[in-house]
């Protein structure tokens, strides 16, 4: 008979939760790019395919607040993988939706499935997460959840936008990336989480500053991978360059990361924030005015490595301040600022 795999090294349990947030990015990723070339090739105004896309943030937004209940009476596991497999099984169904109202119905539904793996696997992250490494693994978790993002329009543009099969592929994908998750049933930290009701606005008035700048990284983040796709057509390039520069802009943000991780935990997650804010706010003006597509590489690498830090040094900032079951309330809190920044 073969024994069970068992985990003992906390570093394999974070090697596999950092993996799942890698395909989570790519699933999110190429199915919001799939879909949207979709309703483009259909004719629908880019107004159309902007609702279209928002939906999934307010529906992640709407359920982030009930996860923590839903892990208190499920654990943490196996409500990951029942959302993740649903998204999979979401999705091939959407290759066969013929209406566009049946499209909106069931990207509401995958960002109402989307927020359960979101918001358990971060705080599970941080709860495993040493203290003083805290940053560099936070740092991780983003940079594998960017390289996701660059790799599903990539991987986009080898299956292409028609017909059914790149819908079965990101199915598939999903699926594939579910089935480590399975041997993280026997560490599940739902005995290690104590029974509690933390109010949204209680837990927000104890880290305004940590919430407040996940909201700003949720509308820089988003507004720039919006709009990079319109700043790339506006310049003249087609469509496998523009999904280059996208990729760049992701893979260069990830590489970035673990540096600024380090950093974050030799001198402070809050100050590599205000840093970061800064340094961002300031570039942001400027780089419509650079002309060459090298001076535009450079720039989109080191812009998307500052907007990337908003998110995971707060979520460092976040493990810091939060224990127990609170962790899990706060990143719900955390899921759900971060979505309302981004639509």
């Amino acid at each position: 008979m073969v024994q069970p795999i068992k985990l003992t090294s906390t570093t394999v349990v974070l090697s596999i939760l950092v993996f799942s947030s890698l395909i989570a990015g790519l699933g999110f990723s190429m199915g919001t790019q799939l879909v949207n070339a979709v309703l483009e090739s259909d004719g629908y105004s880019a107004s159309i395919v902007g609702i279209h896309t928002g939906l999934a943030s307010l529906a992640t937004a709407i359920a982030a607040p009930f996860v923590p209940w839903i892990s208190r009476r499920f654990g943490y596991v196996w409500p990951v993988i029942v959302a993740s497999l649903s998204m999979a099984a979401l999705y091939v169904v959407t290759a066969s939706i013929p209406t566009l109202w049946g499209l909106f119905i069931a990207r509401f539904m995958f960002g109402l499935l989307l927020s359960v793996p979101w918001v358990l696997l971060e705080a599970w992250v941080n709860q495993a997460s040493p203290a003083r490494h805290r940053g560099k693994v936070a740092s991780a978790y983003g940079a594998f959840l960017m390289l996701g993002y660059g790799l599903g329009p990539y991987l986009l543009t080898l299956v292409g936008t028609e017909g059914p099969l790149p819908f079965w592929v990101l199915a598939g994908v999903i699926t594939a990336a579910t089935l480590p998750l399975f041997f993280l049933l026997p560490h599940d930290p739902i005995e290690q989480m104590a029974e509690s009701d933390h109010k949204a606005m209680s837990l927000f008035r104890e880290a305004p500053f940590l919430f407040g700048s996940c909201f700003v990284g949720g509308f820089l983040m988003v507004a720039y991978f919006g709009l990079i796709g319109i700043y790339a057509r506006e310049l003249g390039y087609d469509f496998e360059r523009g999904i280059f520069l996208l990729t760049i802009l992701i893979i260069g943000g990830l590489i970035v990361q673990i540096p600024i991780g380090w950093l974050a935990d030799r001198i402070g997650a809050r100050k590599v924030i205000y840093g970061a804010l800064i340094a961002a706010f300031f570039i942001s003006f400027g780089i419509p005015y650079f002309d060459y597509y090298s001076v535009q590489v450079l720039i989109v690498i080191v812009y998307a490595s500052l907007l990337q830090s908003l998110f995971s040094l707060p979520l460092a900032l976040l493990g810091q301040r939060f224990e127990g079951a609170k962790v899990t309330a706060a990143n719900a809190l955390f899921v759900l600022v971060f979505e309302v920044g981004s639509v």
